[in-house]
């Protein structure tokens, strides 16, 4: 297929099955109203989140669209995404829906019954006449090659496991899923539980495959990548472990799912690794996402995470395959980062067998990030996981946990940042040959790929950045699009090795140093969550730490020596760059964008700039690469606040000011 025939903007038709008539009879005419204001008296609310809260109303009941308190009001069943089957297209009508088409009108379904009864067709009909390929059999799978690999080892998860054992408080990690069957006995894995709106008796639809099975293996995976930094809440989609998702309800499901994850469980990630093609995204279901950047976490915002899907969702009028997600669809919502996955060397993922020759996932705008989908072994299972889009959203969920755990004060659009900004992006975006193969494989000027997002995910690297700004800079300076990780994320690049070198410094006793070395450190790592959390935002301060950064990386990929005694081989520029950096922050934080953190960081920029007036440009090489070959020498180091004490140097010749 060339290229022609993937096009963003294109028609498509979907597969579509009927309503359940017992969910037709029981919500066929209910509301889901969405309400930030005092409570509707007498009415039992379904969920909370921050300020809003979530009725199912009859429609008789909802309040007058004039009322300031009502957010929305929409019907609890989704006109979906491509709501003809491709049996009316018989009749000469127009079954075609365009993905950036907006799909959750307000129509009260139950009044459909002519078209419902024209959607009551075998399943297999719809699969042959849309050329659906089905799914690769467990036979063929068995036969493909084992990754040698694990993925957590790929983006560093496994490094980060390490660094972050023995850390206080764990970071609740909420899992969306169908089935939570076979989970791994004495792991600590608490019940599964259904949060979403009733179902009538009897269960409503088919029994699901007894080895399906996906929520349990997405939760093995970010057990196994974070280990006891990890609580993890799983909330089937399904009342009953042996049904099947109705996406006619589905999107009031996740919903109020969210709503109880969130405001009732605390979650601290939200990972939603399934989804269905036909799910849209009504006013309702935006309107909690919106909440859930704004009242989470204490008003930090939860990081929700979703997988971009499998292509099979989507296929033109002609029976061809599109690979775009559609604008309307969940996992293309502002407020999630939705993720695709990569093979080992970091492409787009394509997989060639008996049954597939294309991409695995999609692509479009609002692909955040990638991470590896190809099969890997799950210790605790004892088995491969499926390589899909699904398992490279539980890897970034993970990621953003391990952030979180590092970094608690982030809110969500830093962490989406840091995740970004750390991201390696491969020399080639896609291998093919196949489908969707010539075309989007370009990055945009802030480093985005409609097929790659920012690149594939480093866990490493995004949580040295959080950690530290030194850190952070150093990781900056690192190439893009590089080498990919394809075995020890900490050896892969030069500036991973300085960042780990520096944090493994900061973080040692130095009780055999100077008095006046440590005032400095201390004083640093007192200010250093601040630091790193203002290298998202501000552009000043942040250049110029890049500047700083490329000097650090050239100096230290130079031959010779490294140090010299009196600096001449960079003609005091490490001071003057030093310099720079501080002028830049004390004039962003005297900026009003910045009070906030003026108040912890001002005092101590004058601080560095005393201590930088009394070193050489060697002094400052030792302190800045973590050399133990000498004390610095100078007259005055000031006394500096540590909590309800202050360090002080053990002898100094202090002036007539002097810092509190």
């Amino acid at each position: 297929m060339t290229a022609r025939h993937i096009g963003y903007a294109r028609k498509l038709v979907m597969d579509e099955m009927r309503i359940p008539p017992g969910i037709l009879e029981t919500y066929g005419d209910k509301v889901l109203v969405v309400w930030r204001g005092p409570p509707l008296e007498g009415k039992e609310p379904a969920a909370t989140l921050g300020s809003l809260t979530l009725y199912v109303l009859e429609r008789q009941e909802v309040p007058d669209v004039g009322n300031a308190s009502l957010v929305s009001a929409e019907p609890v069943l989704c006109a979906r995404r491509g709501r003809q089957s491709q049996l009316l297209a018989r009749a000469g009508v127009d079954v075609r829906v365009g993905i950036d088409d907006e799909v959750c009108t307000s129509d009260f379904l139950g009044q459909r019954q002519d078209t419902l009864k024209a959607m009551d067709a075998p399943r297999d009909l719809l699969l042959e006449e849309t050329g659906v390929p089905p799914k690769t059999p467990p036979a063929v799978l068995q036969h493909e090659p084992e990754l040698f690999v694990s993925a957590l080892d790929l983006i560093g998860l496994s490094r980060v496991r390490a660094l972050q054992k023995g850390m206080p408080g764990k970071v609740r990690v909420a899992i969306f899923d169908e089935s939570f069957a076979g989970l791994p006995p004495n792991q600590g894995y608490r019940a599964p539980v259904f949060r979403g709106l009733p179902r009538p008796p009897p269960a409503l639809t088919m029994a699901a495959p007894a080895m399906e099975h996906h929520g349990t293996r997405m939760a093995v995976a970010l057990q196994e990548a974070l280990g006891e930094g990890v609580e993890l809440g799983l909330y089937r989609m399904v009342p009953h472990e042996a049904d099947v998702h109705s996406s006619w309800i589905a999107p009031a499901d996740v919903a109020l799912t969210l709503a109880h994850a969130i405001q009732d469980w605390k979650a601290d990630v939200v990972l939603i690794p399934m989804g269905d093609g036909l799910w849209g995204t009504p006013r309702y279901l935006q309107a909690v996402l919106r909440e859930a950047r704004r009242a989470g976490r204490n008003g930090k915002g939860v990081p929700i995470v979703c997988a971009t899907g499998d292509t099979s969702w989507n296929h033109d009028h002609g029976g061809a395959m599109s690979y775009a997600m559609g604008a309307d669809e969940l996992h293309a919502q502002p407020w999630v980062m939705a993720v695709t996955a990569t093979d080992t060397a970091g492409r787009w993922y394509r997989r060639f067998d008996r049954t597939r020759t294309g991409p695995i996932g999609r692509f479009g705008p609002s692909v955040t990030l990638s991470a590896p989908g190809e099969l890997y072994r799950l210790g605790l299972l004892q088995e491969r996981l499926a390589d899909d889009t699904s398992i490279a959203s539980a890897l970034v969920a993970g990621v953003a946990a391990a952030v979180l755990r590092q970094a608690p004060g982030l809110d969500t659009d830093e962490v989406r940042a840091l995740l970004q900004w750390t991201a390696d992006l491969p020399p080639v975006v896609d291998g093919g040959p196949g489908p969707a193969s010539e075309a989007f494989n370009e990055w945009d000027r802030l480093g985005h790929n409609l097929k790659l997002g920012a690149g594939r995910v480093n866990a490493l690297a995004a949580v040295l950045a959080a950690t530290d700004p030194v850190c952070a800079a150093l990781l900056l300076t690192r190439p893009r699009p590089g080498p990919i990780p394809t075995r020890g994320v900490a050896e892969s690049d030069p500036a991973m090795l300085r960042s780990l070198a520096w944090l493994g410094w900061t973080r040692k006793a130095h009780a055999d140093f100077p008095a006046h070395w440590r005032v400095l450190l201390d004083a640093y790592l007192q200010v250093r969550d601040s630091l790193a959390r203002l290298v998202l935002h501000s552009w000043r301060w942040r250049e110029a730490l890049m500047w700083l950064a490329r000097h650090l990386m050239a100096l230290w990929t130079t031959d010779g020596e490294l140090l010299d005694r009196a600096g001449e081989r960079d003609h005091g520029a490490l001071l003057r760059r030093t310099h720079y950096m501080l002028d830049a922050l004390r004039a962003e934080l005297e900026s009003p964008a910045f009070q906030h953190e003026a108040k912890k960081l001002l005092p101590w920029v004058p601080l560095m700039e005393t201590a930088l007036r009394e070193i050489s440009g060697d002094q400052l090489q030792r302190f800045l690469f973590a050399f133990n070959k000498g004390p610095f020498e100078p007259r005055w180091i000031p006394s500096f606040p540590r909590g309800n004490e202050t360090v002080a140097p053990e002898t100094h010749d202090a002036p007539e000011e002097r810092l509190g």
